[in-house]
């Protein structure tokens, strides 16, 4: 959702829907839940529109960046709502620490700067903000089975539709 034509990453955009996520999953756990659990979905998907093998170095310093992104975009928002809720945990940034370089224009620059911005934060709302796991109901609901990270077994699955006949869909 965040290739551009062009062949970069809409950092910002990203970084807004990371913090748009943080905002729904307090507003819907409620403000005293102190664990949320935030993750991404495709990495596979994105290295491929963006032309990098998945298990090279520029793949590797790639993902990294987007991790990096995502925890700092997370812990920013959680400053900000500490800022306002009254802070409960430490900002502990020790995960995952961002490439100095990617071959996607301004990613390392922008994952750092998320996480030079998450540690300027006065302390943070949420204990855990980031998670990588398998696939679980939610993303087989949403046909979104990537596993977070793992790349897709083939370019097209299997699927149960409403009238109860097996159909392909693209993955």
């Amino acid at each position: 959702a965040f290739l551009e034509p062009e062949g970069g990453f809409d950092t910002e955009g990203y970084a807004e829907a990371v913090a748009l996520g943080i905002r729904a999953l307090t507003a819907l756990a409620g403000p005293e839940q102190s664990r949320l659990r935030l993750g991404f979905a495709d990495l596979a998907g994105l290295l491929c529109g963006l032309g990098l093998a998945y298990d090279t170095e520029a793949g590797r310093a790639t993902a990294a960046a987007v991790a990096a992104l995502t925890r700092g975009a997370a812990e920013v928002e959680s400053g900000r709502q500490a800022q306002r809720l009254g802070a409960r945990e430490p900002v502990a940034l020790l995960w995952p620490a961002p490439p100095a370089a990617t071959p996607v224009p301004g990613l390392a620059e922008a994952a750092r700067a998320a996480l030079d911005a998450a540690a300027g934060q006065p302390g943070l709302r949420h204990q855990a903000l980031i998670a990588l796991a398998p696939a679980d109901a939610v993303e087989a609901l949403l046909g979104a089975e990537t596993a977070g990270i793992a790349p897709l077994a083939a370019a097209i699955r299997p699927v149960l539709t409403a009238a109860g006949t097996l159909a392909e869909v693209p993955t």
